[in-house]
């Protein structure tokens, strides 16, 4: 069972410190722009989703990091097991959950409105991929579609900025 917590590595990043968008939005301009279209595509859009009130952390979704403690080789792994064609090549960040402020924290279980609080203890029980995220990227890859990768994915919600200069890429 995996108890680490893990995040993408931007394409682009100044500094060593993972920012949520609305403080990208302040600090990097630029940057805010390129993070935030991920949640804009031909397809759908997912403003609904960046907007969304975290009640328990008392903010927007745009105003938090999320993080996963889905080991990227699982994630990878299920891609390829559901039917995507390409290799899934992506750096991650792996993150002590210790290392996060457990105030700050909260994890969503993508059911509205149900949060869980964080405890670093309990991250390996979030570590299996989840058995509707894999019927949905069959689905998505059957219709020719690119699945959103952490769907229905339990996500660690963080308030806050994450110091990522010593953290190993995976």
């Amino acid at each position: 069972m995996n108890e680490k917590l893990y995040h993408k590595v931007p394409l682009v990043m100044k500094g060593d410190t993972l920012m949520a968008l609305s403080a990208l939005k302040k600090d990097y301009p630029d940057l805010h722009d390129e993070a935030e279209s991920k949640y804009f595509n031909k397809e759908e859009s997912r403003e609904d989703i960046i907007n969304e009130k975290i009640t328990p952390l008392d903010c927007a979704r745009r105003d938090v990091i999320n993080l996963t403690a889905i080991h990227p080789l699982v994630l990878k792994k299920a891609l390829k097991d559901c039917g995507r064609a390409e290799p899934y090549e992506a750096e991650y960040y792996e993150i002590d959950p210790y290392a996060l402020d457990p105030n700050k924290a909260i994890i969503d279980h993508h059911e509205k409105g149900i949060y869980e609080k964080f405890d670093p203890d309990k991250v390996g029980q979030y570590s299996e991929m989840p058995a509707k995220t894999l019927e949905y990227y069959k689905e998505e890859f059957n219709k020719g579609k690119h699945p959103f990768l952490h769907h229905g994915i339990p996500h660690i919600l963080y308030k806050g900025e994450i110091d990522v200069s010593k953290a190993q890429k995976i």
